[in-house]
């Protein structure tokens, strides 16, 4: 009675902050990685390994549905691991090296490769580092129901975490481009930007897997047995997840876009702004231009409340917006101010 007494105490158990920063410090790491990955994959492949876009937008988007099959996978096979590090920490233990050795690979090119072996390798590292990714951070998010089974300790878990990510790309948005400038531009610098920021998520990881410890005990048997093809049956007819995965599809969409959309919009304004004259007004007018169509996007996102509604329409007005990075950018020639 005492040892039954004692597991649940210890169970129920609420973490301090010692283990609550400790835990927030994974979803940091993680971050280095993906965050770096969300914000500037799309520009490196296209602009600095020279990808066809059109085949760097068609691949990540396959990668969303190889993401949908892995995620399940995963976490089935978490799910039926026992070992003495717990259930979901040892995952943590043994990817994240892998994740971040990859992290730096997706960001290696050399424009000497063909432009064949360029694409290969380049999507090819990048769908090695989604699996990787998979492989840490759906464990990760999972370690909190392993860690207490009191739900206001689980939801402050929840908040930490989120600190955490949201420090960590606060981080990644100030000093990547700084990065990528003082270690040489181009290849070489987003290769070098990707290898500080892994190594920096490196210790935050190890904190983490020191900081946590798995206390509560599920009894598998108890469990009910769901295949794989079940959980996806779920999904039809479920419009409130469908809503979602539309408007997480939307936001991916924009995420893609909008980066190399304002890249090429600034940077096209700023050479041409210190122009007097017609090439002065020309580059204000077609910055101007598209700026106004993409803020008609956020207009329409924020004129529709409905859950899937707003996204759609905004990651509409943001590839309008942004359609011209296929097209070619504003320049400047003979003719005047012009798009290619």
């Amino acid at each position: 009675m005492n040892s039954t007494q004692q597991t649940k105490t210890d169970e129920y158990t609420k973490l301090n902050f010692g283990r609550k920063a400790g835990y927030a410090c994974g979803d940091f790491a993680c971050n280095m990685s993906w965050s770096l990955i969300g914000s500037y994959l799309v520009f490196f492949l296209t602009d600095v390994a020279l990808i066809n876009a059109t085949v760097v937008g068609a691949v990540i988007f396959i990668s969303k549905f190889w993401d949908a099959v892995n995620d399940p996978v995963v976490g089935s096979l978490a799910d039926k691991t026992h070992s003495r590090w717990g259930r979901y920490r040892p995952w943590v233990i043994f990817a994240f090296i892998p994740m971040l050795i990859f992290n730096v690979l997706t960001f290696t090119t050399n424009l000497n490769w063909s432009e064949g072996f360029r694409t290969f390798w380049g999507l090819g590292m990048y769908f090695i580092l989604v699996l990787l990714y998979t492989m840490v951070n759906v464990t990760y998010s999972a370690m909190p129901a392993m860690m207490t089974r009191d739900t206001e300790t689980r939801s402050a878990l929840s908040s930490y975490r989120m600190t955490g990510a949201f420090l960590a790309m606060t981080i990644l948005s100030a000093l990547t481009l700084r990065i990528v400038n003082a270690t040489g531009g181009g290849a070489v610098g987003y290769q070098r930007a990707a290898l500080i920021f892994s190594l920096l998520a490196a210790p935050f990881f190890v904190i983490t897997i020191l900081s946590t410890k798995e206390i509560v005990q599920v009894d598998d048997s108890q469990g009910e047995k769901v295949s794989f093809i079940s959980q996806f049956k779920v999904l039809a007819g479920n419009w409130p997840v469908i809503q979602i995965a539309v408007a997480y599809l939307a936001w991916g969409i924009i995420q893609g876009d909008i980066v190399v959309y304002l890249r090429h919009d600034w940077c096209v304004f700023r050479q041409y702004a210190g122009h007097k004259g017609k090439k002065q007004r020309n580059a204000r007018r077609c910055s101007i231009h598209d700026y106004c169509r993409f803020q008609y996007s956020v207009l329409l996102c924020t004129g529709y409340r409905r859950c899937w509604a707003g996204p759609v329409l905004c990651a509409a007005g943001a590839l309008w917006a942004g359609k011209r990075h296929d097209a070619g950018k504003c320049v400047w020639n003979d003719a005047g101010y012009s798009r290619i």
